[in-house]
């Protein structure tokens, strides 16, 4: 329930031009349209965003601040396909966001479609299915059960402005990203609303909605013509649509997405609270055989560090019972389809997304199967923001785009074991998806968290440099994700004896790496092995099971596909 004495900003990066709202409860107390734009760059977009804050008046802290972005986003939080808003592809829009506006805490985003259809139906609710259809400069779409986003791609209501519909026309226009007969690359013909009944016959017969919404400024537009494109839809409507159904505009006009960003916005921390006192925390507390660092030579600072260093593995293997508890439960997950997820800030996030990045090429999984999420998104891998961590929901938006479900192992990354964000996000994604196996692993031993099912501790101690993580504790949690992510893909089939069978020679290094292991489960030559290699597709673990079973290339897959890739079942299984 929204609090009527909170303030909420609430801000829509339109196709053409910014809208924004500051609103108590459900009340709009003051608005703002920005001047149109055509292709801005960044830096006119940020003076425009900081113009839109700036006009609506409020002197006072808002306590949520939400922006709605017209585009479609990627699991990440970046633009991937904007109409007219090319200058945000690839960006990071929290970091972005709270850069540009000087925010407490990154602020909730979504893209324009959710958010208006969401403050749609919050303004007048429907019960059962609803697909709310924008139509601004672009087009996108939502669908709704009972107020609820259906999943049509993993984590996003789907973008059904990028459907075709051109119905067989002999030259059909192609929209802004290039794709041929969308409803978005028929806006500014005269086809359109032939268009637009094409397209609602097909979206009746795929998602069987009881009603449709138009909103957008050109959806708005139509409310007059709302029944006679209901008329004509109706005439050549498929079987599988529903027989009846509604077609109206909705009833918040243009601020619509501005008013749904303002509801979905995350809270905004107090800047001039005081913080949490953290001087209990052992990463924090100063370590008595370096206060006078500063008067070291050069090799005792050399040898000090390296004394100090020889701690870490010691407390890594004091956490044994603990890593190996979390792996144990991942693995049957894992090899049911499921990902490995690693959640942190600053130095911890920039960890767990090295060590994500590290499996396609060394392992063979698919990018999205051992994930890193860092606060601030992958801008703060090369620039700190620190700030971000402070955001109990700052890892909620990019945990929704991942979907999760009880297949997935989520493991938050903090060094102090205090970060609000990754506590956030682990807490989230139990709520979520309750049969998630969620893990968290610090360096200071603390007290385990509600929802947590694995407390790892690292206990590396007082840093050298007091409150430095990046040092012992930065080490320690490199050799726990190394651990945790190589016996993962030990144990689901990737490492044959101890060899990276499932390499695959993509560069030099690794076909030189790649024929080497041949040879060496083969006795084949090199130049034989290079033979074989090539005749694999660059398939290590393809190459050794047509040579030990005498299979070509398409047989050697299928009796790794029997066995889930593992080249151990299947010469098991030859020699029985």
């Amino acid at each position: 329930m929204t609090d009527a004495g909170d303030l909420r900003l609430g801000i829509d990066i339109g196709g053409s031009r910014i809208k924004a709202v500051a609103m108590r409860g459900d009340a709009v107390i003051a608005q703002h349209t920005g001047d149109p734009y055509q292709q801005p760059t960044l830096d006119a977009l940020t003076s425009a965003l900081r113009c839109a804050v700036d006009t609506l008046g409020t002197d006072e802290k808002p306590s949520r601040v939400g922006v709605a972005v017209a585009g479609v986003l990627n699991e990440q939080g970046q633009v991937i396909a904007a109409a007219n808003l090319g200058c945000l592809v690839g960006q990071d829009l929290g970091a972005w966001l709270h850069d540009t506006l000087a925010l407490p805490s990154v602020p909730g985003v979504v893209t324009d479609s959710l958010a208006a259809a969401r403050a749609e139906h919050r303004a007048q609710p429907i019960s059962g299915r609803a697909l709310y259809l924008s139509i601004g400069t672009g087009v996108g779409g939502v669908v709704l059960d009972d107020g609820e986003p259906i999943q049509i791609t993993r984590g996003t209501p789907g973008h059904l402005g990028h459907i075709d519909v051109s119905g067989g026309e002999a030259d059909p226009p192609r929209d802004g990203n290039g794709a041929v007969g969308t409803l978005e690359a028929y806006l500014g013909t005269d086809r359109f609303e032939t268009a637009l009944v094409r397209a609602l016959r097909t979206y009746l017969a795929i998602y069987r909605p009881d009603e449709i919404v138009l909103l957008g400024g050109r959806g708005m537009e139509l409310a007059e013509r709302c029944d006679e494109l209901h008329t004509q839809t109706q005439e050549g409507i498929s079987i599988a649509a529903p027989p009846r159904w509604v077609l109206r505009c909705g009833t918040l006009g243009p601020y619509a997405a501005a008013i749904g960003a303002a509801h979905a916005g995350h809270v905004m921390s107090d800047a001039a609270a005081l913080p949490p006192d953290r001087a209990h925390v052992l990463t924090e507390q100063r370590n008595s055989r370096s206060t006078t660092l500063h008067e070291m030579s050069t090799r005792d600072v050399v040898e000090l560090i390296n004394s100090e260093d020889g701690s870490v593995a010691r407390a890594v293997a004091d956490a044994t019972d603990t890593i190996t508890a979390f792996i144990e439960s991942a693995e049957p997950r894992f090899s049911a389809g499921g990902r490995l997820i690693y959640l942190g800030a600053g130095t911890s996030g920039r960890l767990g997304v090295l060590d994500a990045s590290e499996m396609p090429p060394t392992f063979q999984t698919d990018p999205d199967r051992v994930v890193g999420l860092i606060a601030g998104g992958d801008r703060s891998l090369r620039r700190s923001s620190e700030g971000l961590e402070d955001d109990p929901r700052g890892a909620h938006a990019a945990l929704d785009r991942l979907n999760l479900t009880e297949h997935d192992s989520v493991l938050g990354i903090a060094a102090g074991g205090t970060t609000p964000y990754v506590l956030g996000g682990l807490t989230y994604a139990k709520r979520v998806a309750p049969g998630v196996n969620a893990g968290l692993l610090s360096c200071s031993p603390i007290e385990q968290p509600t929802g947590v099912d694995h407390l790892i501790v690292a206990a590396t101690g007082p840093e050298l440099v007091t409150g430095s993580t990046r040092m012992k504790a930065g080490t320690a949690t490199k050799l726990v994700l190394n651990t945790i992510s190589t016996t993962l893909m030990v144990r689901t089939g990737r490492v044959y004896e101890n060899l990276m069978v499932d390499v695959r020679a993509t560069n030099a290094k690794l076909r030189d790496r790649a024929a080497r292991i041949i040879t060496t489960l083969t006795g084949l030559g090199r130049d034989e092995a290079f033979d074989l290699l090539d005749r694999a597709d660059g398939e290590v673990k393809t190459a050794i099971v047509m040579h030990r079973l005498s299979l070509d290339a398409d047989a050697a897959r299928d009796r790794l596909d029997e066995h889930a890739g593992r080249v151990a079942e299947v010469l098991r299984q030859h020699h029985d």
